[in-house]
């Protein structure tokens, strides 16, 4: 399972992106007037949850920010999921491997069988939500409840 870090106890009202921003800007170092908070369309549009995308002028890192670990996990579900019930060649490669890790997945699909929905929720039980949604170093960063994870 991926390693979890956790740095601070604070509550972020997740639904104020200036808020969000300044936690995770103040949990990285940065100065939060040189980062942009955007909603992420992509993700969000899963429905398990609003994702926010949280990046550096000139676009160079990125991060995605969930409400807490719950939101994250069924987030990841439901991408593994997508993933394993359609063609992995379907997906442009960039999607793929910004979101998720193609070796992992189809091991838990040779594993689970045809059975998508038991292959998606072993691959996230076992290997944890982190390994399908952060692609960069499979890590989690922790804000109080929010949690967020590099993108680029």
């Amino acid at each position: 399972m991926a390693k979890k870090q956790k740095r601070s106890a604070t509550e972020v009202d997740f639904t104020d992106e200036d808020a969000v921003l300044r936690a995770v800007a103040k949990d990285l170092g940065e100065d939060p007037d040189d980062l942009s908070i955007k909603e992420e369309k992509g993700l969000t549009s899963f429905g398990k949850g609003t994702v926010y995308r949280i990046s550096t002028s000139g676009g160079h890192r990125a991060w995605c920010v969930a409400e807490n670990d719950d939101a994250a996990r069924s987030l990841a579900l439901v991408v593994v999921t997508l993933h394993l019930e359609r063609e992995l060649e379907t997906f442009e490669e960039s999607f793929l491997e910004s979101h998720i890790d193609q070796d992992s997945l189809r091991r838990y699909v040779e594993i689970a069988g045809m059975d998508v929905a038991a292959a998606a929720e072993d691959a996230v039980d076992i290997d944890g939500w982190e390994r399908f949604l952060c692609p960069i170093d499979g890590d989690s960063l922790r804000v109080g409840d929010l949690v967020y994870w590099r993108e680029k």
